[in-house]
C-alpha cells in the first residue's frame, strides 16, 4: 500500500473518529450508561459495544473485503495469512472510562501481511490524535487541527527507562545491574508504548498475554518512528495474521538497543 493511501485513509476516518469520541462521552454521561463484567472480570460498557459496532460498520463500508477484529466483536476469526486486517479497540482504558477519568482512547490499527503498518490513537476528552504509518511518518494533531511531527530518540541511553508489564523480577534486576535499565512508572495519560515520542520513556516490554487490538495501533506508530517491534529470538517479526489475536509477549525498543539486552530478554522468554 502506497504512503499516500495511508494518509487518505486517515483523512477519511478522522471526522468519524471524532464523532465516535463525542458519542461515547455522551453515553457515559447519560442515564442509560451501563457497565457489565466480562468473564475475565474486566468491565465493558454499552459505549464500548456502540463504538465497536460503529467502527465495524464504518470499515466495512469504506474498505469492503478487508478483515476487521474488534475487541467487542463476537466473531474474532480471520483467515490465517490474511493480507489486510484492522484491529479496533473501541475504548482502550475502559476502567478509567467507567471511573470518569479523562484517560481513555480509541485505537485503530491496520496490519498488512501481519505487520502493523498504520495506527491511529485518539483521546476523546482532549480531541487529540497521534497517528503514524510506513517508516517515517508520525504526527500529533490537536483539537484545532494544529499538526506537528513527532520523533523518538533512536538511542538507548545508559540510564534508559522502560515500561515493563508482568516482566520477571529477576529480568528486571539483571537489566538494571548489567545495563542500568530502570522500570519506568506507568503512563496514564498516553498509550504507554508511545512514551518515547513524548520523552517519557525509552521503550516498552510486556510479558503479559496481550491482544492485538491493544498493540496494533501503537506498534504501527512506533514502527513509523523507527523502533524495533516484537520478534522471535531468531529475528522474525511477530505477525498479527496467524489466526490468533493475542501474543504472549511484545516489545518496542529503539534501534540502537544493545543486542545483549534483547538476548537477555529472549533468555527469560525461552
Amino acid at each position: 500500500m502506497k504512503l499516500k493511501e495511508f494518509e487518505k485513509r486517515f483523512e477519511l476516518l478522522k471526522p468519524h473518529i471524532r464523532e465516535a469520541g463525542e458519542r461515547v462521552i455522551q453515553i457515559r454521561n447519560s442515564s442509560n450508561f451501563e457497565v457489565h463484567i466480562k468473564p475475565d472480570q474486566s468491565p465493558v460498557t454499552n459505549a464500548d459495544f456502540w463504538s465497536n459496532d460503529y467502527f465495524t460498520d464504518l470499515i466495512q463500508k469504506y474498505f469492503p473485503g478487508e478483515d476487521l477484529i474488534g475487541e467487542e466483536s463476537e466473531d474474532k476469526s480471520f483467515q490465517k495469512g490474511s493480507e489486510i486486517i484492522w484491529f479496533i479497540d473501541p475504548i482502550d482504558g475502559t476502567k478509567h472510562f467507567v471511573n470518569g477519568s479523562d484517560h481513555f482512547f480509541i485505537l485503530i490499527g491496520l496490519c498488512i501481511e501481519g505487520i502493523p503498518e498504520f495506527g491511529i490513537i485518539y483521546k476523546p476528552i482532549t480531541k487529540e490524535f497521534v497517528y503514524g504509518y510506513g517508516n517515517g511518518t508520525v504526527r500529533h494533531i490537536t483539537k484545532t487541527d494544529i499538526s506537528r511531527e513527532l520523533k523518538a530518540s533512536k538511542e538507548f541511553p545508559d540510564d534508559a527507562t522502560l515500561i515493563m508489564k508482568r516482566v520477571d523480577e529477576q529480568l528486571k534486576s539483571e537489566l538494571k545491574d548489567r545495563f542500568g535499565v530502570k522500570r519506568h512508572k506507568y503512563i496514564n495519560d498516553k498509550i504507554e508504548m508511545t512514551g518515547p515520542l513524548f520523552g517519557e520513556s525509552n521503550g516498552y516490554i510486556t510479558m503479559r498475554r496481550t491482544a492485538y487490538w491493544d498493540l496494533c495501533a501503537p506498534a504501527a506508530i512506533m514502527r513509523a518512528a523507527g523502533y524495533e517491534l516484537g520478534s522471535t529470538s531468531n529475528g522474525d517479526p511477530i505477525l498479527f495474521n496467524q489466526n490468533e489475536y493475542e501474543t504472549d509477549y511484545y516489545f518496542s525498543l529503539p534501534p540502537k538497543t544493545p543486542k545483549d539486552v534483547k538476548k537477555l530478554l529472549f533468555h527469560y522468554l525461552s
